[in-house]
């Protein structure tokens, strides 16, 4: 019977400190974003399904991308999945010039670092002008 009640007593705990956790997080995640936990207390970040995290640009503008033709192919915009997207909670959907949509967050359009097994960026790559997205 003690096991048990340990036991019971161990699942609780960890069922609240799930619950704890996932408050942190944003109410709902498009199906093409994944949340990385840092762990310790770090926060978290997104990715996408490559495992590529998520950069803000200075120069843009809320809800407009300002990177566009070479840019746009050193710092890709992170495009939706779907072909009905629809804004999800922080995860909303802008226009682009050439007339795709990338998702931003809170307002900042989202890009990832270069394509295929590109290295991660260099302090020369972002230039002061790039930041990791740190929700």
């Amino acid at each position: 019977m003690r096991k048990a009640t340990m036991l019971g007593l161990v699942l609780c705990v960890a069922a609240g400190a799930s619950v704890a956790a996932e408050k942190r997080f944003p109410d709902q995640v498009p199906v093409d974003i994944s949340i990385i936990d840092l762990g310790k207390d770090q926060g978290y970040t997104f990715q996408n399904t490559y495992a590529k995290p998520f950069f803000t640009y200075d120069l843009d503008k809320p809800n407009t991308s300002n990177c566009n033709g070479h840019c746009a192919e050193v710092w890709v915009p992170v495009y939706p999945f779907s072909q009905h997207p629809t804004d999800i909670g922080d995860f909303t959907l802008v226009n682009r010039t050439d007339g795709s949509q990338q998702w931003a967050y809170k307002g900042k359009p989202l890009y990832t670092f270069g394509f295929g097994d590109h290295e991660p960026p260099t302090e020369k790559d972002i230039q002061g002008q790039w930041h990791i997205l740190q929700p």
